[in-house]
């Protein structure tokens, strides 16, 4: 669900196969974007960069200002695979 008021956008529908709430916030020089889930792994941060980068191109913005806050951070070492 989308609900838009006063230059905010928020991407609502945290749940099992979105485990994150985006909320897109236009302003003057930028893109405001805030992340919140609890946890990332590759799959999950592919899912919401997808997201930011089809919304970022949609209104051809120059800059993105990304706020994350997910308890459970994606380690590095999750990237490769050996």
């Amino acid at each position: 669900m989308v609900t838009a008021c006063r230059g905010l956008l928020i991407m609502e529908g945290k749940n099992e196969q979105k485990p994150y709430e985006l909320s897109f916030e236009h302003r003057p020089a930028y893109l405001y974007v805030s992340l919140r889930g609890e946890e990332d792994n590759y799959e999950i941060a592919k899912r919401y960069w997808s997201e930011i980068i089809t919304f970022h191109n949609l209104r051809e913005y120059s800059r993105v200002l990304i706020e994350k806050q997910i308890r459970n951070r994606l380690i590095r070492m999750m990237f490769f695979e050996w």
